[in-house]
């Protein structure tokens, strides 16, 4: 097993994760900011490219409210 360090500010390392097929069909993805631990899980019937992006556009208003994300990397345009 290999450490690494935990990175310095939110949003600097991301993971995605597309985990399924559940019982009924499903499929979860799961984005994980490993700065804050912040985790976000949709459940999807289909794995194609519109609903994963779907699932990557996270609202600006809770972003700011849980200073999740640093305003200079929403700025920036990285997507």
């Amino acid at each position: 097993m290999k450490l690494t360090r935990l990175p310095g500010r939110s949003c600097q390392v991301i993971a995605l994760d597309l985990l399924g097929l559940m019982p009924r069909g499903e499929h979860l993805v799961v984005l994980i900011d490993y700065h804050s631990r912040w985790m976000k899980v949709d459940v999807v019937q289909s794995t194609s490219f519109e609903k994963i992006i779907k699932c990557l556009e996270v609202p600006l208003p809770d972003m700011e409210k849980l200073n999740l994300f640093d305003k200079r990397w929403l700025q920036s345009g990285v997507s």
